[in-house]
């Protein structure tokens, strides 16, 4: 599994919003803000692992990640629906890939498997049957816009998950998002 940070914005909007209930609009907003910000930040750590409400500022930071991960990992990825997913195409891909390699798949994924898929492959043209036989060790490539706030509840309910990619994955997130303080309560 690989794992890039494509962009990541949002923060100090969030840091914004957060704070709001503390403007009483007698000041002017920029004026406000230029004193409020510094004790935003100071704050934002205090709150962000509390739920219930005092954190849903993290919503409002937006990451966008690029995976390369099995189909087996994107089963499970895609029940965080508070986000978006863009892909590369089996449908246009798999045959001008074709043999596909084992580097084309996740490494627990067995010869023999890959060895009988390109066999079906060589001798079939329905792109449906090509499609449906593809083994869940094929790694595909997904940009995955997601919140802070998923990312914290990814944290908070894959690690140390069965599925080894998931700490794989929060690990390499942890190491290049850019307030990891935020969405894991250890690196505080």
């Amino acid at each position: 599994m690989e794992v890039k940070i494509i962009n990541e914005a949002g923060y100090t909007e969030a840091l914004f919003g957060m704070s709001l209930s503390f403007y009483d609009g007698l000041v002017p907003l920029s004026t406000w803000w230029a004193k409020q910000a510094r004790k935003a930040s100071t704050i934002a750590p205090k709150l962000a692992h509390k739920d219930g409400g005092h954190n849903k500022f993290l919503e409002h930071i937006e990451v966008w990640i690029m995976v390369n991960a099995p189909l087996s990992w994107w089963k499970q990825a895609d029940t965080y629906r508070m986000s978006t997913k863009l892909s590369t195409s089996t449908m246009h891909t798999l045959k001008k890939r074709f043999p596909l390699g084992s580097e084309d798949f996740s490494k627990s994924t067995n010869i023999l498997i890959i060895d009988t898929y390109n066999s079906i492959c060589s001798e079939e043209k329905d792109i449906n049957i090509i499609a449906d036989n593809l083994p869940s060790g094929f790694l595909q490539d997904r940009l995955w816009k997601v919140s802070y706030k998923t990312l914290r509840n990814i944290i908070h309910q894959r690690k140390n998950h069965r599925l080894k990619d998931w700490d794989d994955f929060i690990e390499q997130v942890l190491e290049q998002i850019e307030h990891p303080e935020l969405i894991n309560k250890e690196e505080l």
